[in-house]
């Protein structure tokens, strides 16, 4: 029963991760692009850290060690290999475990990358301060903070610009369809 408990709330969890995600892809524009924008990457940072849990989630009752490995067997093999000859799998775990993978490629390219916007590590709070934006029409690239309080308005206009539109294609990607029954 307290595990049932469990996997409800983490579902719960999921779900309101997704729909807040989706609600910044919707609502962000270039007044609110800073705070909303490590909003984004808290929630994508989040989603990233808790990915075995986010598989996990629609497979109550298995045993999650063997469950884990087999779901990397199954994503490295290939999903229509497996779907034929998996017998721990029902077909719509199967597809559920399939739509989850996809959903973690997603974020995964909205997430941390020391390279990239995001550039915090695992379980770390994503500031103002680690995540860059610039590198177009000849701008360094420096981070939300410095961007936000510049005095070249120009500048602040063109990566508020690329801000929005960074967040606002993940529109698609983030939507309701990847919400798992609670």
């Amino acid at each position: 029963m307290a595990e049932q408990k469990q996997i409800h709330k983490k579902m719960k969890n999921f779900n309101e991760t997704v729909n807040r995600l989706h609600e910044i892809t919707q609502t962000i524009d270039e007044k609110n692009c800073w705070t909303k924008v490590i909003d984004f990457f808290n929630l994508t940072s989040y989603l990233q850290d808790n990915v075995e849990e986010i598989v996990l989630i629609p497979l109550k009752g298995k045993e999650t060690r063997t469950v884990w490995g087999y779901i990397k067997h199954t994503i490295s093999n290939g999903f229509k290999k497996e779907r034929n000859r998996t017998p721990y799998f029902s077909p719509e775990e199967l597809k559920s475990i399939e739509m989850r993978d996809k959903f973690i490629k997603e974020v995964n390219k909205g997430g941390r990358d020391e390279y990239g916007f995001n550039r915090t590590k695992k379980g770390e709070t994503v500031t103002k301060d680690k995540v860059y934006f610039g590198n177009i029409y000849g701008l360094f690239t420096l981070n939300v903070n410095v961007w936000e309080n510049t005095n070249d308005k120009e500048a602040q206009s063109l990566v508020a610009n690329q801000i929005v539109r960074f967040v606002r294609s993940y529109k698609n990607s983030f939507n309701t369809d990847w919400a798992v029954a609670a």
